[in-house]
């Protein structure tokens, strides 16, 4: 079972990228992945003369992952650096690129120039790895906007917390009413106390629709500048993860980043995921396999990381191979109650009594058998 199949991870070998090299580790080995390493030669750089360098560099971090048990490729590519990476990833079909933190010039940016331009053309998610914390998340922070986009980066990040027992953190956050209407009669602290209120409901809506067992999670309504609120809620929660989506508004939402990604990617002090078009989890199952016990724990697996349906699947495969195979109908009767199909759950439990009856039967006959003559 793989959920992020291949992730490029671009590097210029220098400190952060160093940095970013062990959080890629931990994410390809909990996620299962395949990790393509790409460094790109400037257009105006002689490539013949620093090939053997930058070859044996890419074969030094091979060596690094392998010996984590992580499969890589390295790839040396040359040209327009931003351009080559975006049209790299696509080519292979990446689920997600990783990149390491920089900072440029006095203003001390998080983002570089060709960090910044992959952001915003790449279709798949992109995850900047600050160079003072680690991968694995304690508290990730998703703010929403009830977005089809948001919802996706909403969907990514309870996967994430689920699989690396981090705290979820969802929040939305609303402008305050213009001041200039109190002037025109308005309440203005009755009206924003009302759309808080009607807001809250529709968040309480949504999270009763998510599958959030398995993970401590908290939500809440903030007003204020979304910018703000969100960079205020990581300072004041020791959030590590942000994931956010790239833009919840406007059509060309693959080539520009909302306002609110791009302010708040120029000033967050953690790790963070801009999530675009394409979410970064894709569960990817091995069909080969035929060894009943090994399919049994990927159902195991998936329920777990909350693919319930996918888990059912896979456990009615193993009972189709062996139907006297008892806790795999025990599984799937609790797997349906877990997502509320009452019915269903009631069918697989009558099969199960029919499957345990029969064990029984089977057992008493062989007992029989060895302390009766009448059966040798």
């Amino acid at each position: 079972m793989k959920l992020i199949e291949r992730i490029c991870f671009p590097t210029d070998f220098g400190k952060s990228s160093e940095v970013a090299l062990k959080s890629v580790v931990s994410i390809a080995k909990k996620f299962g992945s395949e990790v393509n390493l790409v460094h790109v030669l400037p257009e105006s750089m002689d490539f013949d003369k620093i090939q053997g360098f930058v070859n044996d560099k890419l074969a030094d971090y091979v060596k690094l992952l392998e010996a984590e048990g992580v499969k890589s490729t390295a790839n040396l590519l040359h040209g327009n650096h931003a351009d080559l990476l975006v049209s790299f990833a696509e080519r292979k079909k990446a689920n997600l690129i990783v990149l390491g933190a920089g900072h440029i010039g006095k203003e001390k940016f998080k983002l570089g120039t060709n960090s910044e331009k992959i952001i915003r053309n790449a279709s798949v998610p992109v995850w900047v790895i600050e160079k003072e914390n680690v991968a694995i998340p304690n508290r990730v922070l998703c703010p929403i906007d009830f977005s089809d986009e948001s919802m996706l980066a909403l969907d990514s990040a309870i996967h994430l917390c689920r699989l690396f027992e981090s705290e979820l953190h969802l929040i939305h956050a609303v402008k305050r009413i213009d001041a200039q209407y109190g002037e025109w009669g308005v309440d203005i602290a009755v009206e924003q106390a009302k759309m808080v209120k009607e807001l809250e409901v529709e968040l309480e809506d949504l999270t009763d629709q998510l599958d959030l067992n398995g993970i401590t999670w908290s939500k809440s309504v903030i007003l204020g500048d979304p910018a703000g609120a969100i960079l205020d809620v990581i300072k004041n929660e020791n959030i590590d993860l942000l994931m956010m989506a790239s833009s919840g508004k406007g059509t060309l939402k693959r080539f520009f980043l909302g306002s609110v990604a791009e302010r708040v990617s120029r000033k967050v002090p953690c790790s963070f995921i801009i999530n675009k078009s394409k979410g970064m989890i894709h569960l990817k199952l091995d069909k080969g396999i035929t060894d009943i016990e090994a399919i049994y724990e990927d159902g195991l697996e998936l329920a777990k990381q909350g693919f319930v349906q996918e888990a059912i699947i896979e456990w009615k495969r193993y009972v189709n191979m062996n139907e006297l195979y008892f806790k795999a109908w025990s599984a799937i009767v609790k797997a349906y109650e877990s997502i509320g199909d009452s019915e269903s759950a009631a069918n697989f439990q009558a099969k199960r009594e029919q499957i345990q009856q029969v064990i029984w039967d089977k057992k008493v006959e062989s007992d029989l058998k060895g302390r009766n003559y009448l059966f040798k």
